[in-house]
């Protein structure tokens, strides 16, 4: 017969408000051949077999402790299967599914989703082998399998396989496989497999394999593999093909294809081998062929034309006005 040890543990069990603390008698870990597989097959029982009056099964004290199932508040380790009832967790809260219904909740601590966690709020880190999704802000660290996203704000660090999103900002440093976008702004380092999306300002550093945009101003370096492009555009865009806005101060670098929107205006410098300037152009462009509408500043290629000039208005290797 193997030893075994007993231990007397407070045991609440949250059913028309009755408290009972049964001796609970338990192998010893260092003897059993296999606890991990025991322990797991026992909490699996326990969050599939409580009643629905029985919200949760806790071993607390003033709500500090461990908690199994459905519980509104707890600080320490929270385990369940799927949220609906949890107001706050201070501490560890790990489940199985996202909440069944739109969340309220608040973690403070870690998110643990077992494949999928969500909360009405995260502030610290969240770890899921599929996804993390916040109704309102996440704050922190976030590691996803698959994706994470916020309805309101994402400031920290995420790092997802697909794709991280905010309903509003995302102020921090994202990598992704696939995309990253906010519905207002991106502040800080992006960086995705395939784009990088904001839906008013993009400012900081972007490195995307095929596109990156904003719908308002793009401010700082910005890097992708194909097309690059916002309303007003501050900084240096590196391109693998096309580039281009409406209002461009940058250096700007897109092998292929450079567009100003029209009455749009060019400043800095643009090296591509099709400048199409429908605006003013007051800086410097320089390619295979350059066109402007209205020249202010130099053009340097084999063929350079410019629509307000009245003599001279086309001219090989360089144009000014």
């Amino acid at each position: 017969m193997r030893d075994r040890w007993q231990k007397t543990v407070p045991w609440a069990l949250r059913q028309q408000n009755d408290l009972h603390y049964p001796v609970v008698t338990m192998p010893s870990p260092l003897r059993d051949p296999i606890p991990s597989l025991r322990g797991g097959m026992l909490l699996l029982a326990l969050l599939m077999v409580l009643p629905a009056g029985a919200q949760s099964l806790d071993l607390t004290v003033r709500d500090t402790g461990i908690s199994i199932g459905d519980s509104e508040e707890v600080t320490g380790l929270r385990i369940n299967f799927r949220d609906r009832a949890m107001q706050r967790v201070r501490g560890i809260n790990a489940t199985v599914w996202t909440p069944r219904e739109r969340p309220g909740g608040k973690v403070n601590g870690v998110a643990l989703g077992l494949p999928l966690t969500g909360a009405g709020a995260l502030s610290g880190i969240g770890l899921g082998l599929l996804g993390i999704s916040v109704d309102s802000s996440l704050t922190g660290m976030v590691l996803a399998g698959l994706g994470a996203g916020a309805g309101q704000d994402i400031r920290g660090v995420v790092v997802a396989g697909l794709g991280a999103g905010a309903g509003q900002d995302i102020r921090g440093i994202v990598f992704t496989g696939l995309g990253a976008g906010a519905g207002r702004d991106i502040t800080g380092i992006a960086i995705s497999g395939v784009g990088v999306g904001a839906g008013q300002h993009m400012t900081g550093v972007s490195l995307s394999g095929v596109a990156a945009g904003a719908g308002g101003t793009l401010r700082g370096i910005h890097v992708a593999g194909i097309g690059i492009g916002a309303t007003n555009v501050r900084g240096i865009i590196l391109s693998g093909f096309a580039a281009g806005g409406h209002d461009v101060y940058a250096l700007s670098l897109a092998p292929g294809y450079f567009k100003i929107d029209h009455d749009g205006r060019q400043r800095g410098v643009s090296i591509a081998a099709f400048n199409r300037i429908r605006g003013v152009q007051e800086g410097l462009t320089i390619g295979i062929v350059n066109w402007t509408r209205q020249l202010e500043g130099i053009q340097i290629g084999l063929i350079n034309g410019a629509g307000n000039k009245k003599r001279m208005r086309w001219m090989p290797f360089v144009n000014w006005n």
